[in-house]
């Protein structure tokens, strides 16, 4: 026997890159990295946001509609969030705060990464949130909901992840910005 798991909700695709020195001779990343430590000397909040209009500017002609779809820099990873519906062949399964607790508490080495781009010089973040159905077809003969749990940013069913696709992505949102030395975001 068997029995399908689906997750209908929001997964958002993200993208990220920062001041890396393995990127040294790169004249987008030269540039950038000469920008933020102009911004780190500054004092002035109206100075700091002109700078960083300044790296905007350069940020813009840099990641163009190409680049959003090809992706770039180290961060590429996607996740599922917490606020999504989880039904068992077409039944919703209640699920409750743990459920959600879980989700936040759940460690991932994408959001160490993210965390690490964010703690840099400067780093540009993009990100599109779409809508969809993901499922999993499960191979045993009924359902334990105790199997469900969240790894690597996604729903699993034991080892099993959520993860084929069956309605097409609806795009919901879609944004890219600027972080300096911690501060921002600035919106593109």
């Amino acid at each position: 026997m068997s029995f399908e798991v689906s997750y209908t909700g929001d997964a958002t695709q993200f993208f990220g890159t920062a001041s890396d020195p393995k990127q040294k001779g790169d004249e987008f990343y030269d540039q950038m990295d000469a920008l933020a430590n102009e911004y780190k000397q500054l004092q002035k909040k109206r100075d700091k946001k002109k700078k960083a209009e300044e790296m905007l500017e350069l940020c813009r002609e840099y990641f163009d509609d190409e680049a959003k779809l090809e992706g770039f820099g180290s961060l590429d990873y996607e996740e599922q969030n917490d606020a999504g519906c989880i039904e068992v062949d077409g039944k919703k399964i209640k699920l409750g705060k743990r459920w959600e607790n879980a989700c936040w508490m759940q460690e991932s080495q994408h959001k160490d990464e993210f965390s690490r781009l964010c703690r840099s010089n400067w780093c540009v973040i993009y990100y599109v949130q779409n809508k969809g159905v993901w499922v999993a077809n499960i191979e045993e003969d009924e359902f334990d909901k105790k199997k469900l749990n969240w790894k690597d940013n996604m729903v699993h069913y034991g080892d099993t992840p959520l993860n084929d696709e069956i309605s097409g992505r609806r795009p919901i949102d879609e944004t890219i910005y600027l972080r300096v030395n911690e501060e921002g975001p600035y919106y593109f």
